[in-house]
């Protein structure tokens, strides 16, 4: 099938600040998967990637956070347990349904858990990558950042999360594990983010034209040919992303799945939608799924 459209390749293509642009993210909802997302006709927030089950008694609820839930710390760049007597307003178990990402490694809590990190390296003006883009986060992540009070991993695939937030609407309540579900496998995000750390590009685009860099892009221009150039040392180093949630015999598998996949596709945005992106032609403008 071919479709036609009036613009694209307008905005950056990265999880995290891009897809500006609707034409551009109309083609993002094909080949990304959210957690869960509005109904098309009721507009409540449906299961896609993760069913749940919310806990959320009233807006003044005093909900006690288990003493054995995890929080990320930006001074250490690790998990570390909540404070004692942590309360929350909601809490939420998930169960997600995982996959396989596009390039064929299997998608699992590890991935959870590394975007979650991220959400906070992000968005707190301690984090690492907030301290060389301070637009890093959009405000869904901004706002995950601020009421996140502790999460549990309960299995494989199940998650327990307590937010400081209320609302009428359970199913938005549980909406706000969007940022922390991944669109990319972390060894592409982590890929990604080395542009940010050696000054090449920038996660927000704003920020890039304010200092005269290159928008975050794991599809096209200076941003993937910077990538291209570094996987193979993150490769050979079998890099691993902070926050000690993945061995090194995970990432030595992934590393070689992600290179595999660019090789084929001439990109790094493996995802876990419905469709694959296959190929990105800024000469064509034309997108392959």
């Amino acid at each position: 099938m071919t479709m036609g459209q009036r613009l694209q390749y307008l905005s950056p293509w990265n999880p995290w600040q891009g897809f500006g642009w609707l034409y551009d993210v109309l083609q993002a909802y094909a080949f990304t998967d959210p957690a869960v997302w509005p109904h098309p006709h009721t507009g409540l927030y449906m299961p896609i990637r993760a069913q749940y089950s919310v806990n959320a008694p009233g807006p003044s609820a005093s909900i006690p956070v288990a003493t054995d839930a995890k929080v990320w710390d930006s001074t250490t760049q690790g998990f570390k347990t909540v404070a004692t007597g942590a309360t929350a307003k909601s809490s939420v178990t998930y169960t997600f349904t995982f996959g396989k990402w596009h390039d064929g490694e299997p998608f699992n809590m590890n991935d959870v858990l590394y975007e979650m990190a991220l959400v906070f390296r992000r968005a707190d003006t301690a984090g690492d990558v907030h301290a060389k883009d301070s637009d890093a986060a959009a405000f869904a992540s901004v706002l995950l950042h601020d009421i996140l009070r502790g999460f549990k991993v309960l299995g494989p695939n199940q998650l327990q999360v307590w937010y400081n937030y209320w609302n009428v609407d359970s199913t938005t309540i549980a909406s706000q594990i969007n940022p922390a579900f991944p669109s990319t496998p972390w060894p592409a995000s982590e890929l990604a983010l080395q542009t940010v750390f050696t000054d090449h590009c920038r996660v927000s685009e704003v920020t890039a034209a304010n200092e005269a860099k290159d928008a975050l892009d794991l599809t096209k221009g200076g941003c993937l040919q910077n990538m291209t150039a570094a996987i193979p040392t993150y490769q050979a180093a079998n890099h691993l992303p902070p926050g000690n949630v993945v061995d090194a015999t995970e990432a030595a598998a992934r590393w070689s799945e992600l290179w595999a996949f660019r090789n084929t596709t001439g990109h790094f945005f493996a995802s876990n939608g419905p469709m694959v992106l296959t190929k990105v032609d800024e000469v064509a403008v034309q997108t392959t799924m």
